[in-house]
C-alpha cells in the first residue's frame, strides 16, 4: 500500500455532526441485546413479549433497550391497544447488523480474535 503524504483536510462541523449521528446509531449495534432486537425486527414488527421470548430475557429489559433504541432513532412504535408494536426505523439497520455478524464470523474462521462482550470477560 502506497503511503500518502497528502494531509487530510480539517473535518467540518457538519462532518462531525454526521459522525456523532452515526455513532449514536452504532450504540444499537454495539450492544448484544439491541443487536438481537434489530435482527428480530428485520423480518417484521414485534411486541415486547415477542422479543423477550425470542431473546430469552425479561420483558422489562427489552422495554428498557427499546426505549433507548427509540431515543436513538433506531426503532419506531405503533400502538394497537393493548399492544405496542416495534419496527426498525430504517431497514438498513438489519443490513448493518448482518454485516457485523459476517465480519465476526469471518474473523473466527480466520483464527482472529473476536472478544466476547466486556461484561462476559470480567472476572469475579
Amino acid at each position: 500500500m502506497k503511503k500518502s503524504t497528502k494531509r487530510l483536510p480539517p473535518l467540518s462541523p457538519t462532518g462531525y455532526e454526521e459522525l456523532e449521528r452515526g455513532a449514536a446509531i452504532a450504540k444499537c449495534l454495539a450492544n448484544p441485546k439491541r443487536l438481537g432486537i434489530i435482527e428480530a425486527l428485520a423480518a417484521s414488527e414485534r411486541t415486547v413479549g415477542d422479543l423477550a421470548r425470542h431473546l430469552g430475557i425479561a420483558s422489562q429489559v427489552v422495554s428498557v433497550e427499546l426505549r433507548i433504541m427509540k431515543e436513538l432513532g433506531a426503532v419506531a412504535a405503533r400502538r394497537e391497544h393493548p399492544e405496542v408494536y416495534y419496527k426498525l426505523a430504517d431497514p438498513r439497520l438489519s443490513d448493518a447488523a448482518r454485516l457485523l455478524r459476517q465480519v465476526a464470523e469471518q474473523r473466527v474462521k480466520n483464527g482472529g480474535p473476536v472478544p466476547l462482550s466486556l461484561s462476559r470477560n470480567k472476572t469475579a
